[in-house]
């Protein structure tokens, strides 16, 4: 209403039938905000101790999403690369140092996440871990483990980057259209049929009585008379020949 009031038009709606391997260029962007972003709140709490539970807290659900995302972005760049056909050696070795990087960069994340996740809740649970002597040590070595698996993903991005940029790989966004049309000539044959269906059964309702006890009727005449028109010449022929004694006896008296 307030788009409308001030003369605006909202965008479009974007297209929710992209095939898997076009959405890895959509969904990549999301684990590397949240999981570089994750270690600032790692260091605020660092630096702001009276309320470091909560950016602790915020800290693990950063790291868990943007973890979750990178499995996401690596199911989907795989399937992004079965598609890829034609290019140049050099472009396939890229491809493949991203692959192995990207995998790589996962199966990191994932255990600093679970591992940080763990800490976490023995900081709140035991009181003797969330003391600040023991807290902040630890806290500044989940915060290195975070850097150096910040520099795995910046690699991996980067060389998403030069494939994209450099060598012109993307991902085939219109697959869509054609199964939109496919999909709409299919609904337009179901309804025309099921149309078609409920006008022969009309059809035949609308035939009165009458008529069907007239083509009942109409059958048996025309069977008879297709056994008389079928009825061989030659069946006329014994009665014929039976009357001729009768005929010869007659003409015998007679003379």
């Amino acid at each position: 209403m307030f788009a409308v009031n001030l003369g605006l038009t909202l965008p479009p709606l974007p297209p929710v039938d992209i095939p898997w391997p076009g959405m890895h260029v959509l969904v990549v962007h999301f684990p590397i905000a949240l999981l570089l972003v994750a270690p600032v709140f790692v260091l605020l709490g660092l630096i702001f101790a009276p309320r470091w539970q909560g950016f602790a807290i915020s800290a693990v659900l950063l790291l868990a999403l943007g973890t979750a995302g990178t499995f996401v972005a690596a199911a989907t760049g795989l399937a992004a690369r079965d598609i890829v056909e034609e290019g140049p050696d050099e472009m396939f070795e890229v491809m493949e140092e991203h692959e192995e990087y990207g995998l790589l960069t996962r199966n990191i994340y994932l255990g600093v996440t679970i591992a940080y996740a763990i800490f976490v809740l023995l900081t709140l649970t035991v009181s003797s871990i969330g003391k600040a002597v023991v807290r902040i040590p630890i806290s500044l070595v989940f915060l290195v483990a975070m850097a150096v698996a910040g520099l795995y993903l910046a690699h991996t991005a980067h060389l998403g980057g030069i494939l994209v940029h450099q060598y012109g790989v993307k991902a085939k966004l219109t697959e869509t259209r054609e199964r939109a049309e496919d999909k709409k000539q299919r609904a337009n044959t179901e309804i025309k049929d099921q149309a078609s269906q409920p006008a022969d059964e009309q059809d035949r309702a609308a035939r009165s009585p009458k008529d069907t006890e007239e083509t009942e009727s109409s059958e048996p005449q025309a069977q008879l008379q297709s056994e008389k028109s079928a009825r061989p010449a030659s069946a006329e022929t014994p009665s014929t020949q039976e009357s001729s004694p009768a005929e010869s006896e007659s003409k015998q008296e007679k003379e």
